[in-house]
């Protein structure tokens, strides 16, 4: 291996659509929105500010801790650790913009009501990124009224930045993003949603390219440190105990890597 130059190195999942992607079709989608903000002289002005290129995009937060490497005796079978329903997850929906800035983060509970406040009550509001918000929903995910509350968040967050209109938003193409209310909001507040090219969001999404793993690469050592605390031991994180660790994580990147989201607008 040494002689050759090769080392084992773990696989990555991609979908067969995602496989078959061409370099040309996504040059394609590129020349098309190029175009398209030629044709609009304001948003061509839009496309050279990063101030005004924005990405929005959820990831799914679980709350149980999951495996890890432990000491242990030899010879010992089985290693228990106490942890949440694996089953058990928190939406986290992120909108960012080229420059590096941050609309406070919506997170989007399973449930009829909405009582997320009550519980995070003392949760920060001062940091990079913001006063975070709560939804529920009947499963947990974005759908598109919660969609419309999140961009009513990035509204406000424009008009507390002081940020030009019209500004270009890259979303994908997820049923909860397209629909009639989103488009008249997105019309009236001086949004431009583009929607990214099917299978290429692992190539175009600027969240996927390098926050969304440095997040969860930080969560994870944040749950095992929480896990590790001697008071925490045989109790088990729950829904609301994330959210506070999910925070520091993001507080860590944004404070630690400030270059981390504009990074990955430029490699998109």
């Amino acid at each position: 291996a040494e002689r050759h130059h090769i080392a084992l190195r773990k696989t990555s999942e991609i979908s067969k659509g995602r496989q078959v992607v061409r370099p040309e079709e996504v040059e394609k989608w590129q020349g098309e929105l190029l175009t398209f903000c030629k044709s609009r002289p304001e948003l061509l002005e839009a496309l050279k500010d990063p101030d005004r290129v924005a990405n929005m995009d959820e990831t799914a937060v679980e709350v149980g801790v999951g495996g890890q490497a432990v000491l242990a005796r030899r010879g010992d079978k089985v290693n228990y650790s106490v942890t949440g329903s694996t089953r058990l997850h928190v939406t986290a929906a992120y909108t960012v913009t080229a420059s590096g800035k941050m609309v406070p983060v919506r997170c989007v509970y399973q449930g009829v009501r909405n009582v997320a406040q009550q519980h995070l009550k003392d949760l920060s509001t001062e940091g990079l990124s913001g006063a975070w918000q709560f939804s529920v929903t009947e499963k947990g995910y974005v759908v598109q009224e919660t969609f419309v509350t999140i961009l009513e968040d990035l509204d406000k967050f424009l008009t507390s930045q002081d940020i030009k209109r019209p500004i270009l938003l890259l979303i994908d193409g997820a049923a909860p993003h397209i629909g009639l209310g989103m488009a008249k909001f997105c019309k009236e507040k001086g949004i431009q949603p583009w929607l990214l090219k099917p299978n290429t969001t692992h190539l175009l999404q600027p969240l996927d390219l390098t926050f969304f793993s440095s997040l969860k690469t930080n969560f994870r050592r944040l749950q095992q440190e929480w896990q590790h605390v001697p008071q925490n031991i045989g109790i088990s994180l729950s829904k609301y105990g994330v959210i506070p660790l999910l925070r520091r994580a993001t507080e860590y990147i944004l404070s630690t890597k400030p270059n981390c989201i504009s990074n990955g607008f430029r490699r998109a």
